[in-house]
């Protein structure tokens, strides 16, 4: 039977499962209207769209952990800090630095995005003023 540690994650799961398919930035109006048009806005969207995918890249590196390594370290009498710091943890961090890394790209594309809306500065306004200006240059 699962203990009662594990009962959050039967809880949250099912959350990120629903919201996970939902394109981030479709969120952006409810962001801005949220957080206003400054800096935080851009922020809560970005760390949004990387915050989810390095979670779920880390959850399923998680749930890929055999059992055979977690009753192992189990039967050496090993605490719920020691299991997460000496199992858990090493078997997590590779996919969620790849997710880190591979997230880096996808996060400059959403901040190019925010920036183009409701802005009259930084580089997303430029980029977009100059286009529409046939200025290229």
């Amino acid at each position: 039977m699962y203990h009662n540690k594990y009962l959050l994650c039967f809880i949250i799961n099912p959350f990120i499962l629903i919201t996970y398919p939902i394109l981030k930035t479709d969120l952006l109006p409810v962001v801005l209207i949220l957080f206003g048009l400054g800096d935080l806005s851009k922020a809560v969207l970005l760390a949004l769209i990387v915050g989810y995918q390095i979670l779920v890249a880390t959850r399923d590196a998680v749930a890929r952990i055999h059992y055979k390594y977690l009753d192992s370290v189990r039967s050496l009498g090993a605490s719920g800090c020691q299991l997460y710091r000496e199992v858990l943890l090493p078997a997590a961090l590779p996919h969620g630095f790849t997710a880190l890394r591979l997230s880096t790209g996808t996060s400059v594309a959403v901040l190019f995005l925010t920036e183009s809306f409701a802005t009259n500065e930084r580089l997303g306004y430029f980029i977009l003023d100059a286009w529409g200006r046939m200025a290229y240059t």
